[in-house]
């Protein structure tokens, strides 16, 4: 090999050890780290939109269509104005405001409730006492128990049956009047009931299906 293939071949190595130092010294940037000062609060992340479910609508969650007991009490109507959305812990939750504080307050002071059970039937054309057609969950939590004021036509609150035919609704002292519905081959009747402050009143239903 000639001098000059000599030079060239060492200007290449040295070119070559070079640039892997230099590619072995180099580090990526990194985004810098941002520290929260002193008191402040770090931003919570959000994980998706906030939901408003249950059966009065009294839950607000992450989850779609989450479902609950039908027992009904008069706060949860205090919700249906109040805001369902991110808090600052990151957690879906009722905003808190004065007003949702009174309101609740003002709901549970001084309830009575109203509490019964829904007798629906017949369920099979032909029943054999050895076999009796029992009605499904879904016939039961399909049907509302509706709340009237004292004027039997102004709608107070309803509620959906618990899948065993039952129900319990908080509500203020006072009279009201209730209703299933849908209640079967007729129109619901309309049962008067008269609330007292820390006591349960009872008011059974019975459906009649139509099915013979």
């Amino acid at each position: 090999m000639t001098k000059l293939g000599v030079s060239v071949l060492i200007v290449l190595l040295a070119a070559l050890v070079g640039g892997g130092l230099l590619a072995l010294n180099y580090k990526t940037p990194q985004s810098p780290v941002i520290t929260p000062g002193p008191g402040e609060v770090p931003a919570p992340t959000l994980l998706g939109d906030c939901y408003v479910g249950g059966c009065s609508g009294q839950i607000c969650s992450d989850q779609k269509d989450i479902v609950s007991t039908c027992e009904y009490k008069e706060e949860y109507a205090c919700y249906k104005s109040a805001t369902c959305e991110r808090q600052a812990s990151g957690k879906c939750g009722w905003t808190d405001t004065p007003a949702l504080r009174a309101c609740i307050i003002s709901a549970n002071s001084a309830s009575g409730y109203v509490a019964g059970h829904v007798t629906i039937g017949p369920i099979c054309p032909v029943e054999r006492v050895d076999q009796p057609c029992k009605p499904s969950p879904e016939t039961y939590t399909s049907r509302e128990v509706i709340v009237y004021g004292s004027d039997a036509a102004t709608v107070k609150t309803r509620t959906h049956l618990d899948g065993e035919g039952n129900y319990r609704i908080a509500l203020s002292p006072g009279k009201y009047f209730l209703q299933i519905s849908p209640a079967g081959i007729r129109e619901g009747e309309k049962k008067p009931v008269t609330i007292t402050s820390g006591t349960t009143t009872i008011v059974d239903f019975d459906i009649d299906t139509g099915i013979r």
